[in-house]
């Protein structure tokens, strides 16, 4: 079985990347960059040395060359992960185009797994310039329910913010909290930005669930067993998440407490509020049976130092082949 993750060298994508090598899936990616130092972190889990593809394409444009990759690797599932910690209407743009022909024009892939994150950082409701819905889950609903006889099954899943180990950080920190916050402690940027959000907590900055970024991969795979077994539908959708809700000054809090670093963050405000969500992990329970691999259900020191010896422990224990 060969999966194709678009953003596979992103953040959530390498550990995405590295669990479905684990598992001993064979791996597509295609991503904008194509760094050696990432790539060559990730064969290290090709227990074959055949595993692994990476291919360099310039998204969010779909072009033949695209189209042409998904046949010729023989892909019968397509994760696209690209952008998941910007959710812009760009990368919405590019779901919607993959979608639209994996439904039409590709057989043989059965499965399409889209992620988004659960705050709403762009608006609700309809994007006139493109045209489009900007809920993934909308649009896709829509046209699998509308699209007698699809061949494509779709699952749509909300993540958390993610933090947690990240080796592979180096000189382009992501743009999720926790690699900003290395980012700082490694020397490689200066101030945190941190947006004030208009939303009513005690130390003035807005609510997130935070999860660790190997559960997030976790529930990932766990969306994509679930539609490759179920019958009888072509969408289901739902939220995975720690369901603990931390500020960002509460996250802040802990690392500097553990890491002994200087934290200078440099505020922007910003007229729109986000409408920060609350993971639902029993709603992700319930559907996909994804569970969270760390011991504690309140972010702590120690969680956030176990993480990655937890997830190493527990693919050992999973391997399948």
């Amino acid at each position: 079985m060969c999966v194709a993750v678009i953003g596979g060298l992103g953040y959530i994508g390498r550990h995405l990347v590295q669990q479905l090598l684990v598992l001993g899936f064979k791996v597509l990616i295609i991503d904008k960059n194509d760094d050696r130092l990432l790539v060559n972190d990730l064969r290290k889990f090709d227990r074959t040395g055949k595993q692994l593809t990476v291919i360099k394409l310039n998204l969010p444009v779909i072009n033949s060359r695209f189209k042409d990759l998904i046949i010729s690797n023989n892909v019968n599932t397509v994760i696209n992960v690209m952008g998941v910690q910007e959710n812009s209407v760009k990368t919405l743009h590019l779901a919607k185009f993959v979608y639209c022909y994996l439904s039409t024009s590709c057989k043989k892939v059965k499965t399409y797994i889209h992620t988004t994150p659960m705050e709403d950082n762009i608006g609700y409701g309809y994007d006139k310039r493109l045209k489009i819905d900007v809920y993934p889950e909308n649009w896709l609903a829509y046209h699998t329910i509308h699209d007698n006889g699809t061949h494509l099954k779709v699952g749509v899943l909300r993540l958390s913010e993610s933090y947690g180990h990240d080796k592979r950080l180096r000189h382009r920190p992501s743009k999720s909290l926790w690699c900003q916050l290395e980012g700082i402690r490694n020397g490689l940027i200066e101030k945190l930005p941190v947006h004030a959000e208009a939303i009513d907590t005690e130390d003035g900055t807005h609510l997130r669930d935070y999860c660790s970024v190997f559960d997030t991969a976790g529930g990932i795979i766990d969306m994509m067993t679930y539609i490759n077994k179920a019958k009888g539908f072509d969408f289901a959708a739902c939220d995975i998440g720690s369901g603990v809700d931390l500020s960002v000054k509460q996250f802040i809090d802990i690392y500097k407490k553990h890491y002994g670093v200087k934290v200078v963050t440099d505020p922007i405000l910003t007229d729109v509020p986000r409408d920060v969500l609350k993971g639902d992990p029993i709603g992700g329970g319930e559907m996909i049976g994804w569970t969270r691999i760390a011991n504690s259900t309140i972010l702590n020191n120690d969680e956030l130092n176990t993480d990655f010896l937890e997830f190493e422990t527990h693919l050992l224990k999973q391997q399948v082949c």
